[in-house]
């Protein structure tokens, strides 16, 4: 193993990881709009954006698990139909932070 101390500074980094959502993209707009979809094509009250906002990050089925009164397989159908919308639309409701492009190039 190599001995980063006594590198040069050119050789300490090979690779850089950046996590996607929240941090190069704000990525909640798509994220919140597929649960709204998925409340809606089950006839559930759909609340705010803003509200729903704590749901971001936890697994899917956690989150409606919260949202729909612990019932797993109502979970499992939000979270069916969450994936519904978000791989056809709300994947692409994601915009790059001002800045990031330039600090990556």
């Amino acid at each position: 193993m190599r001995n980063l101390a006594t590198s040069g500074p050119e050789s300490l980094w090979q690779y850089v990881f950046f996590d996607l959502d929240g941090t190069v993209t704000a990525s909640h707009m798509g994220i919140i709009r597929s649960v709204q979809y998925a409340l809606r094509q089950m006839g559930r009250p759909v609340p705010e954006a803003e509200a729903l906002m704590p749901l971001i990050g936890p697994p899917l089925q956690e989150s409606f698990g919260k949202l729909l009164g612990g019932d797993p397989d109502l979970a499992r159908e939000a979270t069916r139909l969450y994936r519904e919308y978000y791989t056809v639309t709300g994947i692409y409701e994601n915009k790059v932070y001002d800045g990031v492009e330039d600090l990556l190039r």
